[in-house]
């Protein structure tokens, strides 16, 4: 159930404005069947529905196989379906990556399998500039609610945020990555991304940028946080500058 503040409008609009006709007729509760039906034409793969829990490195081989298991009454799976119509080059390029990163011990995930799947549930990407990037790294708050807009120079990928909205509180987090605006490089967002994701390396550091920093977005959810409160909006940790990609 969400959350009483929450509405799947509300979060549909957290989504760029080109997707929101794709997502315009979508049921409210959408089956797997449902997805696959409104959603095909956006989707690189065919959404199944997955009816028992798969074993660890199942669900990246039926992507390697062109299909997307899906769970019956998940919103999570929802949301997932939804970032595979906006990010399919990148989703594709994580997956493979995911898979060549499998470590020896294939009962845990690797390092880098950690960063892929923590990127994929709630990460974002800010594509920016120099300016940009020494304010991520120094936690300039006040700079980057000036020079950060959702949807324009920030742009949400992970699924895994879109179901932590559902019951929003002030500490929601997005880990992002830094992707260095080139004008020589041509192609959606999407694409630039997938064509630098093998910088995901064991020693990867992710921007972390608190959802209230985006205070109209935040704001439909019931999220109202001081930029002054260092309990949300925390100093830099030494040594730890977010990676440039």
């Amino acid at each position: 159930m969400m959350h009483k503040k929450t509405t799947l409008t509300n979060l549909l609009n957290l989504l760029p404005p080109a997707s929101r006709d794709m997502l315009f007729d979508i049921p409210t509760h959408p089956s797997p069947v449902d997805l696959q039906e409104h959603l095909k034409q956006y989707l690189p793969l065919e959404v199944v529905e997955q009816m028992t829990p798969m074993k660890r490195g199942a669900y990246e081989a039926a992507i390697n196989h062109g299909q997307l298991p899906t769970r019956m009454d998940s919103w999570h799976d929802v949301f997932n379906t939804i970032s595979w119509c906006l990010w399919p080059n990148s989703k594709k390029r994580l997956n493979e990556l995911y898979c060549s990163s499998a470590s020896e011990d294939t009962s845990q995930r690797s390092t880098n399998q950690q960063h892929i799947a923590h990127f994929d549930e709630c990460g974002a990407v800010i594509f920016g500039s120099t300016s940009i990037f020494s304010a991520c790294h120094t936690h300039d708050w006040l700079a980057l609610r000036t020079a950060l807009r959702w949807n324009q120079n920030f742009f949400l990928f992970g699924h895994g945020f879109l179901e932590q909205c559902l019951t929003p509180h002030r500490n929601i987090t997005l880990k992002c990555i830094l992707l260095q605006s080139t004008r020589s490089e041509e192609g959606s967002i999407d694409q630039q991304l997938s064509n630098r994701l093998n910088g995901f390396k064991d020693s990867l550091v992710f921007q972390p940028v608190p959802f209230a920093l985006f205070s109209r977005e935040s704001a439909t959810l019931g999220i109202d946080v001081h930029i002054e409160d260092t309990t949300v909006f925390r100093p830099p940790r030494p040594h730890k500058k977010a990676t440039i990609f």
